[in-house]
């Protein structure tokens, strides 16, 4: 059986990894001019970061809880 944080830390982890991956393709949209795509990458960014964020409040409240892997 997982704890609680070890999913979360995992989970919250692919999320960091996720908004590095579309923080480089804004930037070679930046750089390519592509303005719609800066303002969906941008978005999409903010959206995951909100993810992330609450994943580290849940993290810091339910820190230790076990949970059944299903």
């Amino acid at each position: 059986m997982r704890t609680l944080e070890e999913i979360l830390k995992a989970r919250l982890q692919i999320n960091w990894d996720m908004i590095n991956d579309l923080w480089q393709s804004k930037w070679r949209c930046d750089e390519n001019g592509d303005e719609e795509g800066v303002k969906k990458y941008l978005k999409w960014i903010e959206q995951i970061k909100a993810i992330a964020e609450e994943l580290e409040n849940i993290l810091e409240m339910y820190n230790g809880q076990k949970i059944e892997n299903k």
